[in-house]
C-alpha cells in the first residue's frame, strides 16, 4: 500500500493554492499579510482534514495502527480534491470579510 506523508500532502495542496492565487485578479488587492494568513489558515484547515480521516480510518481494523502523520494515498488525494472543491469560495469569503 503506498502511503502519503502529512508533509507531502500539505506541499502538493500549497503548490497548487500558490498557482491559483496567481491566476485570481482580486488577489492584487489584497494586502500580502492576508494572503499570508489565509494561506496559513489553509494549511491549519488541511491539517484538520487530514486528522480527521485519520481518525475515521483507525476505526476499521485494517488501519487502527495508522499515525497521524500518513494516509494512504488514495485517501489523501480524496482530502486534496475536496479542499480543492470550494476554495474559490473560501477565497472570496476572506476578499469579502477585508472589505
Amino acid at each position: 500500500m503506498i502511503f502519503l506523508t502529512q508533509k507531502e500532502a500539505i506541499r502538493t495542496y500549497l503548490i497548487w493554492v500558490d498557482k491559483q492565487l496567481g491566476k485570481e485578479k482580486n488577489i492584487k488587492y489584497m494586502p500580502l499579510v492576508k494572503v499570508g494568513e489565509f494561506r496559513d489558515h489553509e494549511v491549519s484547515s488541511f491539517e484538520i482534514a487530514f486528522m480527521t480521516m485519520t481518525d475515521e480510518l483507525r476505526t476499521h481494523k485494517k488501519y487502527k495502527n495508522l499515525h497521524y502523520d500518513k494516509l494512504p494515498k488514495n485517501y489523501a488525494v480524496q482530502i486534496i480534491q475536496d479542499r480543492k472543491r470550494n476554495f474559490r469560495e473560501r477565497l472570496l469569503n476572506e476578499l469579502l470579510m477585508i472589505y
